[in-house]
């Protein structure tokens, strides 16, 4: 069974034949995550430029909702805004709506608007699988939830250094909590005795480009600092505080425990290719010589070979002993299928183990080297994918109303306003663009 055909049974296991109680529970919560561009899942980087995260939402609304006859399972995908004429960060909205499906639709090849297709979205086809478990899970717990989604924090950045200070209420409510005292203290103020007190504290709030954190060189400030539309020169969110996530572990596959190991391991054989480029031959059967001096196949020779099926193999590659590679050329038709081994990292060292496990998992490039290896000596433990946001599942307010839109109270946080319903109108039955 290969990835493909288990996400289709997945699906049809958790998707297809929930239950119609199950379904009616999961209506009342929805599940949010990221991803951080249309390519990559990986957020090790603290700061991201702000185009390019995905917020990936999943929700439930059933036929009494919509006043149809089945269950809709909305799967949608929003950038996020800034305004810049008062920097307020929004997340969502229809006009920042990047996709839509309906995920209670059984996913297909060819599919084409509200129906997604697995083969050309397979990330999307395992977040929505994940998100879909994650509600299911915190309904058949009856976890504590709460209603309102943490969310990235927005900054500003400047080259060249920071700019002059500017009075902003998040400014002085930063005084006021520096110095112990109120806001209405630093209000009833006079401007000549309070300024001072905001300029020093005004360079505190950047983030300074040699900090080990920040991977944009320039200096950083919180969106909500700034009231001057066009001052600054980049802006990006901030994710550090919401990754961290445990994920299955493939050394389970690796070493032959897991339920789809040797079909997950076995890759095509790119020897013909390489052959053809190197000898202009498509066996090594084809090669003919008379004496052993003629003999093509010198150790140089031998190297390049060796060297083109590492490149064509890609990151399994690097797990490759030249053994098995010469057993591959000489077997151009065979697919590579790497043997079982009972402790990867003494029999093959921790190169070779994390280029295997990275080959395994579907979300390797949020993974660090040493959580990979920490994985890898505890077979029964979670793989803590470090640079992958966390699932965060709540209850949706009420079925009254504008919910999974909120404002800056219910967020918590000044000039922020997310938007995760509307979507846009040709993506969606008209209900679900109000």
């Amino acid at each position: 069974m290969s990835r493909k055909s288990s996400m289709a049974g997945r699906y049809h296991g958790q998707v297809a034949c929930c239950d119609a109680r199950m379904r009616e529970r999961m209506a009342s919560v929805w599940a949010i995550t990221w991803r951080a561009n249309n390519v990559s899942d990986s957020f090790l980087q603290a700061f991201k430029p702000r185009r390019d995260p995905v917020a990936i939402v999943e929700m439930s609304e059933m036929p009494a909702e919509l006043g149809g006859s089945r269950e809709v399972i909305h799967l949608k995908g929003y950038g996020t805004q800034l305004q810049p004429e008062d920097c307020t960060v929004v997340f969502g909205g229809a006009r920042a709506n990047r996709f839509y499906y309906n995920f209670a639709l059984r996913p297909r090849v060819h599919a084409n608007s509200q129906t997604l297709n697995p083969v050309r979205n397979p990330s999307l086809m395992r977040i929505g699988l994940e998100l879909h478990a994650a509600r299911r899970q915190a309904v058949y717990r009856d976890f504590q939830l709460g209603t309102a989604p943490r969310l990235p924090s927005g900054y500003l950045g400047f080259q060249g250094g920071p700019p002059e200070c500017q009075d902003t209420p998040a400014l002085r409510a930063r005084v006021a909590q520096v110095m112990g005292k109120p806001v209405q203290a630093i209000d009833d103020m006079p401007a000549e005795e309070r300024d001072p007190f905001l300029r020093a504290e005004w360079l505190t709030c950047f983030v300074d480009p040699l900090d080990p954190i920040n991977n944009t060189g320039m200096y950083l400030l919180p969106q909500q600092f700034c009231s001057r539309a066009g001052l600054w020169n980049y802006d990006f969110l901030r994710f550090d505080g919401l990754v961290g996530e445990e994920v299955a572990n493939p050394i389970a596959d690796i070493i032959g425990l897991g339920k789809y190991r040797d079909e997950r391991m076995q890759v095509s054989n790119p020897a013909t290719t390489v052959l053809k480029e190197v000898l202009g031959v498509a066996s090594l059967e084809e090669i003919q010589y008379s004496t052993p001096e003629e003999d093509p196949l010198t150790p140089d020779v031998l190297r390049q070979l060796h060297k083109r099926m590492w490149e064509e193999l890609g990151p399994l590659g690097r797990a490759m002993r030249t053994e098995d590679l010469d057993e591959a050329l000489q077997t151009p038709t065979r697919a590579i299928t790497l043997p079982k081994v009972a402790d990867p990292i003494a029999a093959m060292g921790e190169a070779a183990t994390i280029a295997m496990m990275r080959a395994c998992c579907p979300v390797e490039e949020a993974c660090r080297d040493e959580d990979l290896l920490a994985a890898a000596r505890n077979p029964g433990r979670y793989l803590l994918a470090a640079g992958l946001v966390k699932t965060q599942v709540l209850y949706v307010r009420a079925y009254q109303g504008p919910y999974l839109r909120f404002t800056e109270q219910q967020l918590g946080a000044s000039r922020v306003l997310a938007d995760f319903y509307s979507v846009r109108r040709e993506w969606c039955h008209e209900r679900v663009t109000s």
